[in-house]
């Protein structure tokens, strides 16, 4: 498969990647990575492949052994994974043997699948989620010595790093084609962390103007910070300014190095991959 966004430094071929960071971020409908030389911090290559849901696990399996750069060794592995059943419980309340009972009460039991639990310290939260077997079947043989987050994990990890604000009512907005990550935060506190499709430009504002109604949130105070793949000549971008006068697009983080050939594509496209490297 030919990916979709494809960066890589010159001279790729001649970096140790015994150096290097890998971090993938998987998902029912896209794989994507980007790898960090790490004595440098400097971001050397990116990847975003789209896959088509209804022949997922047969075309993830075809990029991970059929693709040059995940065939080599790294010093460390990081595997996101970006599906959408996922509970975050408050520790106090948190039971590793609901796990499985948990996700089937809140998703049913139609989907078979890994189910995988991991601490939000910073939060004190638990994160339980389920992952396709076969899949994390696959990974584990790929990377045996992987290390595995869920994304939602990550995203508030990256809050934590980069510092909540405390007095202010924020979401943080994810896109992916045709998906998007809401997490929701009023007064410092996390609201809402959901993932939601969409087709069509008026989905992304019906199902973030119920979330302000449900939450009693003024659509022209809250603050939206958009990263991923949204453009701003787009009919969702468009369709955002007709009701939140408070929208920005995220920064990649400042803290790595980036070679000229990511200045290509607008900043915001790629920070949710570059965040990774701050905190797993």
């Amino acid at each position: 498969m030919n990916p979709a966004f494809q960066i890589h430094v010159t001279g790729l071929n001649l970096i140790d990647t015994m150096q290097c960071h890998l971090y993938l971020n998987i998902a029912h409908d896209h794989l994507s990575f980007v790898i960090l030389e790490n004595i440098n911090k400097e971001f050397v290559a990116l990847e975003y492949f789209n896959i088509d849901k209804e022949d997922s696990f047969t075309q993830m399996r075809d990029i991970m052994y059929g693709n040059e750069m995940l065939r080599k060794s790294y010093r460390k592995v990081c595997i996101i994974y970006n599906f959408p059943e996922s509970i975050l419980v408050p520790e106090a309340l948190y039971d590793g043997e609901m796990n499985n009972a948990s996700l089937d009460l809140i998703y049913g039991d139609l989907r078979s699948g890994d189910s995988l639990s991991e601490p939000v310290g910073e939060w004190k939260l638990f994160n339980t989620y389920r992952v396709p077997s076969a899949l994390h079947q696959l990974m584990n043989q790929h990377f045996p010595h992987g290390n595995y987050w869920h994304s939602y994990s990550v995203l508030l990890k990256t809050k934590n790093h980069n510092g909540a604000e405390e007095s202010e009512d924020f979401a943080d907005l994810i896109f992916y084609p045709n998906k998007m990550i809401i997490a929701l935060f009023v007064g410092g506190n996390l609201k809402l962390m959901q993932s939601f499709d969409y087709e069509t430009a008026e989905d992304v504002s019906y199902h973030l103007l119920n979330i302000c109604r449900q939450f009693n949130l003024d659509c022209e105070i809250i603050k939206l910070k958009l990263k991923g793949l949204i453009d701003e000549q787009s009919s969702v971008f468009t369709e955002l300014l007709k009701y939140f006068l408070h929208i920005e697009l995220s920064d990649r983080p400042a803290n790595f190095k980036y070679d000229p050939a990511f200045e290509e594509y607008p900043r915001h496209f790629f920070t949710p991959l570059f965040e990774m490297a701050q905190c797993v």
